[in-house]
């Protein structure tokens, strides 16, 4: 990445947006325990999964960033890319369960939910 003067504020952006996905998922892993629901156990496993994929691919993401492909310079080599998108099939389908697992009953079935129907 080139320098320029934006480079702080996409460095934050960045930041909010891994506090944000890893805070969601927390909250979501929280409320399913709060719950007592019966499949608390699955969300905090599928939770963690993701939580922990998430990061991984984050880590290794930001380290490969300064390197560049022999082949062609200022391109991702085929290997880079391959991994990114298998870390992105893994992390969609853990997102999804996760998504399916902690739903909101009430507000899948037409109840209330904290005094407010849905339209």
């Amino acid at each position: 990445m080139t320098h320029s003067t934006l480079a702080p504020v996409f460095a934050g952006l960045r930041l909010a947006l891994h506090a944000l996905l890893l805070g969601l998922s927390v909250f979501a892993c929280v409320r399913s325990w709060l719950l007592h629901r019966p499949e608390t156990w699955a969300v905090l496993i599928v939770g963690c999964a993701f939580v922990a994929v998430y990061v991984l691919g984050a880590i290794l993401g930001s380290s490969t960033t300064g390197r560049q492909s022999r082949a062609q310079p200022g391109q991702p080599s085929a290997g880079h890319h391959r991994a990114a998108v298998g870390w992105v099939a893994v992390l969609s389908m853990l997102w999804a369960g996760f998504v399916w697992m902690c739903q909101v009953p009430g507000l899948v079935e037409g109840q209330r939910v904290l005094g407010f129907r849905p339209r």
